[in-house]
């Protein structure tokens, strides 16, 4: 099975949700707020259509995260299938160089960018709390910037670099992935039952000391196993992506859009994951309700044809090529336009000159960082895997096969 457009497609549509929704976020604290609805005219206030109506799926940052979790249980799924075509040593290394290497280099960027602006905090009246103290909110001095090469996972590593906490995750999880490749494809209904049971450990563990965000590197540990089921159901939907494709064939139009359209809607409820309660039954609905939305989601990209149509556009393939430099950079030239611009433009008029330059930085950053990082990747592994293929030709025409140099 061969990596879907419409998936990556898909992913860049999610990327450019978590930006409006991070954008969103930057708004005062006061625009948010949703006064009593006394008048025709308060039904079309921007907060009460971005928290209260179907349109908050456009600000739904922390259910499209929870989607790329489970794309990359699917997409690393496709790959492990065909394990004839290397070893952990090969997958690794690839990971690595997909992952990590663009992650360090935005990091340092970001570091050499707090440089240039020297950031101070912005005042409440003008962006929310959330931006004024919790972005940029250290000077990045070589301690700090080793935590967040180290992917330390607390939120103090995450300052230079906000959305880095769900690639400390998907770091994690992806050393870890062939085995829980393994255990859910040969035991499906065990393997999901235990990663479920180190779900609730781990949540269980977080609740117990008190913390939704890590305070320490061991914390951020069981944070990280709280998003494991996702990765798992990525799993679990390449290995039934036959039977699925069955049924979704099998029923009638009306009644699949009628379940899966409400289901991804489930995307948009509002954020009650690990990081912002201590209530297990509270973030459990969050898990199964974005898992829903997550897998409703792309049963609609892979099977239906007027979304494949949509998501094959030629301007949405490239939103999914630049996705990963999209989430990685975003926020960086968001705190660079509010930190420099604020004092002499409108908050709207930043934040509207974000969304492109965004993309514009996305996609240098493909170019520049991402695709090279991609490439040394198959270049470090391609030489071992050719020679073991001629190896077993030789092997299969009775050749004798020599020692390897």
């Amino acid at each position: 099975m061969r990596r879907s457009i419409e998936l990556d497609s898909l992913r860049g549509v999610a990327a450019l949700i978590v930006l409006l929704y991070h954008s969103w976020a930057t708004f005062p604290d006061a625009v948010h707020a949703v006064p009593p609805l006394r008048t025709a005219a308060q039904f079309f206030n921007p907060a009460f259509l971005l928290r209260d109506t179907p349109l908050h799926l456009m600000v739904s940052g922390p259910g499209c995260v929870a989607l790329f979790f489970v794309l990359s249980g699917f997409v690393l799924s496709i790959s492990l299938s065909k394990f004839q075509k290397g070893s952990y040593g090969r997958y690794i290394t690839r990971r690595f160089c997909r992952i990590y290497l663009p992650f360090a280099a935005a990091v340092l960027i970001s570091a050499i960018a707090y440089g240039f602006v020297l950031p101070h905090p912005v005042p409440e009246a003008v962006a929310s709390y959330w931006f004024s103290h919790d972005q940029w909110s250290e000077k990045p001095t070589w301690g700090l910037i080793l935590q967040h090469l180290l992917m330390v996972g607390t939120p103090r590593a995450n300052t230079l670099d906000p959305p880095m906490w769900s690639l400390v995750a998907e770091m994690r999880v992806s050393l870890i992935f062939p085995l829980l490749y393994l255990l859910i494809s040969r035991y499906r209904v065990m393997g999901m039952a235990a990663v479920m049971l180190a779900y609730f450990a781990a949540s269980g563990v977080m609740t117990a000391i008190g913390e939704g965000e890590p305070k320490s590197f061991v914390a951020s540990l069981f944070f990280t196993i709280e998003y494991l089921p996702l990765f798992a159901l990525g799993i679990l939907l390449y290995e039934t992506r036959d039977t699925l494709r069955s049924i979704y064939d099998r029923v009638p139009a009306a009644v699949r859009w009628a379940v899966l359209l409400p289901c991804v809607l489930l995307l948009g409820v509002p954020h009650v994951g690990p990081e912002t309660t201590l209530t297990m039954g509270t973030k459990l609905f969050w898990l199964v309700s974005v898992g829903a939305g997550s897998a409703a989601a792309m049963l609609i990209a892979l099977h239906s044809r007027a979304a494949s149509r949509i998501l094959c556009l030629k301007p949405l393939q490239w939103l999914g090529h630049i996705s990963y430099s999209l989430y990685l950079f975003h926020m960086l030239v968001l705190m660079a336009m509010v930190h420099l611009f604020h004092e002499s433009l409108p908050l709207t008029t930043i934040l509207a000159c974000v969304i492109p330059l965004s993309l514009l930085a996305a996609g240098l950053s493909y170019w520049l960082i991402e695709r090279p990082a991609m490439t040394l990747g198959y270049w470090l592994t391609r030489r071992p895997v050719a020679k073991a293929a001629r190896d077993w030709q030789q092997v299969g025409t009775g050749e004798t096969v020599g020692v390897s140099q």
